[in-house]
């Protein structure tokens, strides 16, 4: 698809780029209203975020809306009789057929209706040319992608704290999807000052991620307490368990024997939190720890609902 758009797209003559805390610069912009824009961005949830703030002034289009008919009777014919009822919004704009895009091309110049083109991910090698404002929202780099948190927090109207940022950045896979979908679950909950506490944060948030480091690390130093309590704030994930029990396998082995660190100039903390666990646990304890994790890892494979009792059991035994 990418190859026959490219036949109808030319490079815009400039582009500005923002990071993900800049988005309402990039509405402000828009809001302008002035030709054609292009908007990459990094998911639908910013994109969302982007369109609900210009909904009272712009249309919004979906790909197939923005067919040829539309091209030839509301933007070309007047829409009408009260004329066009731009501007508009056209979402994932890297799905509009080529034809549609060649028609809007070969006519620009009798075109008049402010349009603004959002597509997700890269900028396509080119778009339509002429007097095209470019725009790109970057997503924040992985060890900033709180800032989805802010935004996300912002657009449901609410406060949220460092703290709550801190419990859902440990609790919940680093992706937009679920940050948005906390974010959303919270609102619904703050109090008459758009605040919300930890204790009803937590409350609320399912735990959906295992820090396997921090495992290993409570696992070095011997803390299993910690170490099961942690497992079973997890409900009933089973394919998180299985990925886990699966890879701290490897993690044991490597505190069984860990002659590899022999051949490491500068051991990393991964590796002297190995060499801490060695000199820590028994050879014997080491062996039947790892029969645990392979009869957890059985159990998560086959879905068996026991497993969190047999966890539960492990965490009172200590």
């Amino acid at each position: 698809m990418e190859k026959i758009l490219e036949r109808y797209f030319f490079m815009p003559s400039k582009k500005q780029s923002f990071e993900l805390n800049g988005i309402d610069k990039i509405v402000s912009i828009l809001e302008a209203f002035e030709g054609v824009y292009h908007l990459s961005v990094p998911d639908e949830f910013t994109s969302k975020i982007i369109c609900d703030s210009l909904a009272k002034k712009a249309k919004k289009l979906w790909p197939h809306e923005f067919s040829l008919d539309f091209i030839e009777q509301e933007l070309l014919a007047g829409g009408g009789l009260f004329g066009p009822s731009g501007p508009f919004i056209i979402i994932d704009a890297q799905e509009i057929k080529a034809n549609a895009f060649e028609t809007f091309n070969n006519n620009r110049h009798l075109i008049n209706e402010s349009i603004i083109f959002i597509t997700k991910g890269r900028l396509p090698k080119g778009f339509p040319k002429d007097d095209l404002t470019a725009l790109s929202l970057s997503a924040p780099k992985p060890w900033h992608f709180g800032q989805y948190l802010d935004v996300f927090a912002k657009y449901f109207g609410f406060q949220i704290s460092l703290q709550i940022k801190n419990f859902i950045e440990k609790s919940v896979p680093d992706n937009a999807s679920d940050y948005f979908n906390c974010c959303h679950i919270l609102s619904h909950h703050v109090d008459e000052r758009g605040a919300i506490s930890l204790e009803k944060a937590k409350s609320l948030i399912k735990v959906k991620k295992l820090d396997f480091f921090d495992q290993a690390d409570l696992f070095n130093q011997s803390n299993l307490k910690r170490f099961y309590l942690n497992l079973l704030l997890i409900e009933d994930d089973f394919g998180l368990y299985l990925d886990f029990f699966r890879s701290f396998q490897g993690h044991v082995n490597k505190v069984i024997d860990p002659s590899y660190l022999a051949a490491k100039k500068s051991p990393s903390k991964y590796d002297r939190g190995i060499q801490l666990a060695a000199r820590k646990w028994d050879f014997n304890e080491l062996i039947d720890f790892q029969q645990k994790m392979i009869n957890f890892e059985i159990m998560a494979k086959s879905k068996d609902f026991w497993l969190r009792d047999c966890l539960r059991r492990e965490y009172l035994g200590l």
